[in-house]
C-alpha cells in the first residue's frame, strides 16, 4: 500500500484506493484519525474475488456526523481484528476549509493541566536541550517555530519535535506584525510555514496559529480562519524569557501565576533550558500535569467540530 495525500481548501469527500502486499485478508477496516489522535469515522470492507485492494472514502465528518475541524488526517487500513498499531496509512488529508478564528489564552476546565509552548525557534541549541529537558522530565510541548527556521538551520530541530510527539502551530514565516501586512501577505507567512512543515515532515501546523508579537486584529483573525486557522494561542502565563531576566525570574514568572488550564509562553533560547528542569518540577509538585495543546483541548472537553 503506498501513501498519497490530499489538501482540501473546502469541505468534499475524498476517496483513496489502495492494494495490499502480499495475501488480501477477506475483510478488511478502515478508519482515519487526526494527527494527534483523535478518531474520526470507521468501518469496514470486503475485498472482491480476485482483487488485493479496495478504496476508502471519507466525507470529512468525525462522530455523530459533525464536521471535522481543520488539520491533518490520516486514512489507515488493515485487516478485520488486527490491532490498530499495525493499521497502515494509505492517505493524509491536510484538512483547511474556512472557519471561524477563535482566541484562546487559557482553558480552565481542562483541570490540573497546562501546556507549556515555545516560541520562535531562533536558538537551535536552546531548541534542542529544551526537547531534551521535555523528555527527561516526562512533560509535553508545543512548538510555534518561525518558518524560515524550520526550513533552514534548525530543521533537525524541527524533526525530532515531530519525531518526540510534540505538538506544533504557526508562529508565521518571518515573525512580522500581521496587523500591518495586507491580506495577500498573511496568507503567504501562514502558506509558506505550513508548506515547509508538509514538504519536509509530512507535518501541519493547521488548526494552531500563534501571531508574532501576539498582535492581531479582526481583520487577522479573518484571514486565519480562510486559511483554517480555527484556533489562535495566546497565553495567559509570560515567562518573559525572551529578557533575559535570568534562571531565577523565568522560573518565578511561571509558578508564581500559573492556574489551571493555563497556556504558558516560553521561547527555544537563553537560559530557558536551564530554567525548565525547575518548571517541569515545580509545576508538578503543584499537582499539574504538562500536555500539548490539542491534549489541553481534549480534556477542556473541546471535541470536533466545537469551536
Amino acid at each position: 500500500m503506498g501513501p498519497d495525500s490530499v489538501l482540501l481548501r473546502s469541505r468534499t469527500s475524498v476517496t483513496f484506493a489502495f492494494h495490499f502486499t502480499g495475501a488480501a485478508p477477506a475483510t478488511w477496516s478502515w478508519r482515519v484519525v487526526g494527527y494527534y489522535g483523535a478518531k474520526m469515522a470507521a468501518g469496514q470492507g470486503t475485498a472482491a474475488a480476485g482483487s488485493s485492494g479496495g478504496s476508502v472514502t471519507w466525507k470529512g465528518t468525525g462522530p455523530g456526523g459533525a464536521e471535522a475541524d481543520p488539520g491533518l488526517y490520516l486514512v489507515q487500513v488493515g485487516a478485520s481484528g488486527a490491532p490498530h498499531g499495525s493499521m497502515q496509512t494509505i492517505g493524509r488529508v491536510r484538512l483547511q476549509p474556512p472557519v471561524k478564528a477563535k482566541v484562546y489564552f487559557s482553558l480552565p476546565a481542562a483541570g490540573r493541566r497546562v501546556a507549556l509552548t515555545f516560541d520562535d525557534g531562533g536558538g537551535a541549541t536552546a531548541w534542542f536541550w529544551i526537547l531534551r529537558e521535555l523528555r527527561d522530565g516526562h512533560a509535553k510541548g508545543t512548538f510555534f517555530p518561525i518558518g524560515q527556521y524550520v526550513g533552514g538551520y534548525a530543521k533537525r530541530e524541527a524533526g525530532l519535535t515531530v519525531a518526540d510527539s510534540m505538538a506544533i502551530g504557526s508562529h508565521s514565516w518571518s515573525h512580522p506584525y500581521f496587523t500591518k501586512l495586507s491580506d495577500a501577505a498573511i496568507r503567504a507567512q501562514l502558506r509558506q510555514t505550513d508548506d515547509v512543515w508538509w514538504n519536509d515532515f509530512k507535518a501541519s501546523t493547521v488548526p494552531y496559529l500563534r501571531p508574532p508579537y501576539g498582535a492581531y486584529n479582526v481583520h487577522v483573525l479573518a484571514i486565519a480562519g480562510q486559511m483554517g486557522y480555527s484556533r489562535i494561542i495566546m497565553w495567559d502565563v509570560d515567562s518573559n524569557d525572551w529578557t533575559n531576566p535570568g534562571v531565577g525570574a523565568i522560573v518565578r514568572n511561571v509558578l508564581t501565576h500559573v492556574r489551571n488550564g493555563s497556556i504558558i509562553v516560553l521561547h527555544t533560547r537563553g537560559k530557558t533550558p536551564k530554567a525548565l528542569p525547575l518548571i517541569i518540577a515545580g509545576l508538578r509538585a503543584r499537582g499539574y500535569q504538562m500536555v500539548t495543546i490539542p491534549e489541553l483541548f481534549k480534556a477542556a472537553g473541546i471535541k470536533q467540530g466545537a469551536r
